[in-house]
C-alpha cells in the first residue's frame, strides 16, 4: 500500500532488484543498525529515487521457527526504523520528500509510541485489578463480582477505544493487502493467531528497542 503513494521504507532482502544507477549514484550498502535494506531505501527516498512495489509475486523467506528467534528478529526491525529515523531526523515533514517524509516515517513513529502506550497503560491496569482483587480477597472473602447486561455498564475508557482501533486497523489491512495481492481473504486460525497473540508478545520488543535507543546499546543479527 505504501508502494502506491511512494512512501515505501524498506526494500526487504528476500527479494529486492535494483538498478545499478542506485549504487552508482548513492553508493553501496551500509551497516545499518543491522537494517541494510531499511537505510538503502531511506536513501534512495531521499535522494529521490522511486521504489516500487510487485504486489502479485510470491516470494519465499525463512521464518523463525521460535518465541525467541521471532523477538530477536522483531526487536532487530524496531530498533533499526527508530535508529535509521533518527539518523534520517532531517527529511520529517518536509514535502520535498514526498509521502515518505510526510506520511509513512510519522505514521511509523506515531505507531511505536502507540504500542508503548498501550503497554504501559495494560500493564498499570493490570497491577491495579490485580491488587484490588486481593484487596477484595482479604476483605470480604471470594465472591463473583455481579453481570451487569446493559450498555449503562459499558467500559468507556480510552484504552478501550484504542484498542478496539488498532485491532480494527490491522484486520483492515490484513484485507486490503490479500485483495491486493489478487488473493480472496479467509478468516483462518493463522489470523486469529496474528490479532491475538502476537499483538500480546510485540510490545516486548518495542519496549526494548526503546530502551536500547535510549541506553545506547545495539542489536545483534540474531
Amino acid at each position: 500500500m505504501l508502494g502506491l503513494v511512494g512512501g515505501i521504507h524498506v526494500t526487504p532482502g528476500p527479494f529486492s532488484i535494483y538498478r545499478k544507477s542506485v549504487f552508482d549514484t548513492i553508493g553501496k550498502f551500509r551497516k545499518a543498525h543491522n537494517t541494510e535494506d531499511m537505510e538503502i531505501a531511506y536513501r534512495m527516498q531521499t535522494n529521490h529515487f522511486i521504489i516500487e512495489q510487485c504486489h502479485d509475486a510470491f516470494v519465499y523467506t525463512v521464518a523463525p521457527r521460535s518465541v525467541k528467534k521471532l523477538y530477536k528478529q522483531r526487536l532487530r526491525w524496531i530498533y533499526g526504523f527508530i535508529q535509521n529515523t533518527i539518523d534520517y531526523r532531517r527529511v520529517l515533514f518536509r514535502p520535498r520528500y514526498g509521502n515518505f517524509a510526510i506520511f509513512t516515517l510519522p505514521s511509523g513513529i506515531l505507531a511505536v509510541i502507540a504500542v508503548l502506550y498501550l503497554f504501559a497503560v495494560s500493564a498499570y491496569e493490570l497491577v491495579h485489578f490485580a491488587v484490588q482483587g486481593i484487596v477484595r480477597l482479604q476483605t470480604v472473602g471470594f465472591h463473583l463480582p455481579p453481570v451487569h447486561l446493559n450498555w449503562f455498564f459499558w467500559n468507556t475508557q480510552s484504552l478501550i477505544f484504542i484498542s478496539i482501533i488498532m485491532y480494527g486497523l490491522f484486520f483492515l489491512l490484513i484485507i486490503l493487502g490479500k485483495r491486493m495481492a489478487g488473493r480472496p481473504f479467509r478468516a483462518s486460525f493463522d489470523v486469529f493467531c496474528f490479532l491475538g497473540v502476537f499483538g500480546v508478545v510485540a510490545p516486548f520488543w518495542f519496549m526494548r528497542a526503546a530502551w536500547k535507543t535510549v541506553t545506547a546499546q545495539g542489536t545483534s543479527w540474531r
